[in-house]
C-alpha cells in the first residue's frame, strides 16, 4: 500500500484485537472460519459448495503491534492516529517520502 500511495496520501487500516471479548485466539495467527454467503442464484451459483465454510489464515495483533510493524519497517509512512475501535486496532497513516527500494 505504501509503494503506490502518493506523498501526501493517506491510508486506514483496521487489524483484530487479538484480545476479543466475544472470540478467545490461543495464538496470533490463525485460521478463521469463514461461510460465505452465495450470491442470488444464476450461473454463479454452481461455483458455490451451499454450507461451505472455508479456513482463512489470520494475523491477529496485539495493542501497539501494528504501529511497531509501520514505525519500524515502513519509514515512508508516519502514523497520525492510532486508536481501539469495535475489537480492531486502527491507525491512520500519512505517506511523508518517496518509497525507497
Amino acid at each position: 500500500m505504501a509503494r503506490i500511495l502518493r506523498v501526501g496520501g493517506q491510508i486506514m487500516i483496521y487489524v483484530w484485537e487479538m484480545e476479543q471479548k466475544q472470540r478467545r485466539f490461543e495464538k496470533q495467527d490463525v485460521f478463521v472460519p469463514w461461510n460465505p454467503s452465495p450470491p442470488s442464484c444464476s450461473s454463479a451459483c454452481s461455483r458455490w459448495v451451499l454450507g461451505a465454510t472455508w479456513l482463512r489464515y489470520y494475523h491477529v495483533f496485539k495493542e501497539g503491534e501494528l504501529a511497531e510493524l509501520i514505525n519500524h519497517h515502513i519509514p515512508e509512512l508516519r502514523i497520525t492516529h492510532s486508536y481501539f475501535d469495535h475489537a480492531n486496532w486502527c491507525t491512520s497513516t500519512e505517506k511523508t517520502q518517496v518509497w525507497k527500494i
